[in-house]
């Protein structure tokens, strides 16, 4: 058994995390097939092809799917589309989305926000994925929730249920302590669905409880660490969980009913409960622009590295990508990220590690798609849920993803199978 010691070092904690979440967690990963190529190089897309989108796009716009979006397509070297469509609002007189409109990302936090902290907490020898949720959380100390780890966490198997209801949680609360703090004792004590490791249910409260735990370890909230060794280093300057009287006007609102109009302040309820400024949430609550974005899609691509700078050692950010569930159980995941297999999300050629489609999507209209076999990245991001998050994306989603496809001569032979 690896000792937490082992896992202080650089590098080579890194390739002993692969070694322990494969060994010591039972984990097969997808065999690696021989002939995948070992250095993947981006497939050059059809700018004609890609032009499709602006009509499927404007379509969904007009059919009131959403007000506005923001797509941009590329790969590390190059952009071949950044274009913002339709309005902020539906009003006749609303701003227009730009290519810098922030988003409400929603969902799309685990990865880029919690997942990506937790992974920097584990380069720098500051966690384990082995570690006890209990070690930082004593309420975990239970009977049935003492077998969960950060790795459980990070790939949804921990057992804890999907969602909880805020006035749940309210009712149960203590008056005398913050939000975030009721909310994780509310989680503390919840049943879980099912023993720790056996199965999969994907899980907000697994994020939320991750974003405790980096406040923990660091001493204060995961915004501002990730500021500091992943945004600010990117040049990601408009990415932020507590947004700016500026970015409140260039951000695209979620909410509007008789009672609210909700632009800058983040959608998902629980999110929405527990965000102060000494607890960033894990699964909710950070707001950005495609144009941020497309830095971080391009870090990962490119293995961890931006121009000069090195955001993950190549080896953690291949952990980070890979299927990490056991194979008994009946789920695909990552370290955070989804791995998307049936078409268009992915395609029967990314079936294996080095070639997978990676992604997530968020509940407000956000989805970042990522192929690591062509070496391509999509940003899609909506606010389909205002005013009454009554509209549905999937449709405009699954679209732009096959005229992604489409556009790409690596997937040239596919069109007629699917």
């Amino acid at each position: 058994m690896l000792t937490e010691r082992i896992l202080k070092f650089g590098l080579f904690a890194a390739l002993v995390c692969l070694w322990f979440v494969n060994s010591g967690f039972g984990i097969e990963f997808r065999k690696k097939d021989k002939k995948e190529p070992q250095d993947a190089k981006p497939a050059e897309l059809n700018p004609a092809v890609l032009d499709k989108i602006d009509a499927v796009v404007e379509q969904a716009i007009s059919n009131r799917v959403t007000p506005g979006a923001v797509v941009i397509i590329g790969t590390p070297e190059k952009t071949y589309l950044a274009r913002a469509y339709g309005k902020l609002t539906y009003d006749a007189d609303a701003t227009s989305m730009t290519l810098d409109t922030l988003f409400d990302l929603a969902s799309v936090t685990k990865v880029v926000a919690t997942a990506t902290a937790t992974l920097r907490l584990i380069q720098d020898g500051k966690l384990a994925l082995n570690d006890s949720v209990s070690k930082y959380i004593p309420g975990f100390a239970q009977s049935d929730k003492n077998k969960i780890t950060i790795y459980h966490l990070l790939t949804h198997t921990s057992g804890l249920p999907a969602y909880a209801s805020v006035e749940a949680v309210k009712k149960a609360a203590d008056p005398s302590l913050p939000p975030y703090e009721n909310l994780i004792r509310f989680i503390s004590n919840m049943k879980l669905k099912y023993e720790t490791g056996k199965d999969y249910t994907y899980s907000c409260l697994n994020y939320l409880t991750l974003a405790y735990i980096n406040k923990t370890v660091l001493g204060y909230t995961q915004d501002k660490f990730l500021k500091e060794t992943v945004y600010e280093p990117l040049g990601m300057t408009d990415t932020t969980y507590y947004v700016t009287a500026d970015h409140r006007r260039r951000t695209a609102p979620t909410i509007k009913n008789e009672k609210e109009f909700r632009q800058g302040d983040v959608h998902d309820p629980l999110a929405y409960y527990a965000v102060s400024p000494e607890y960033a949430p894990g699964n909710a609550g950070l707001f950005s622009t495609a144009v941020d974005l497309e830095k971080y899609c391009r870090m990962i691509l490119n293995c961890g590295k931006s121009e000069k700078k090195e955001i993950f050692n190549c080896s953690i950010l291949q952990l980070m990508t890979m299927n990490a569930i056991p194979t008994e159980i009946k789920a695909i995941r990552g370290l955070g990220w989804d791995i998307f297999e049936k078409y268009p999300w992915g395609t029967p050629i990314n079936a294996t590690p080095t070639l997978e489609v990676i992604g997530h999507t968020g509940y407000t209209g956000t989805l970042i798609r990522i192929d690591k076999y062509a070496c391509n990245y999509l940003i899609l991001l909506t606010n389909r849920v205002y005013p009454d998050d009554k509209a549905d994306v999937k449709s405009l989603r699954e679209s732009v993803m096959k005229i992604l496809i489409e556009s790409c001569p690596l997937y040239e032979t596919l069109g007629a199978s699917q």
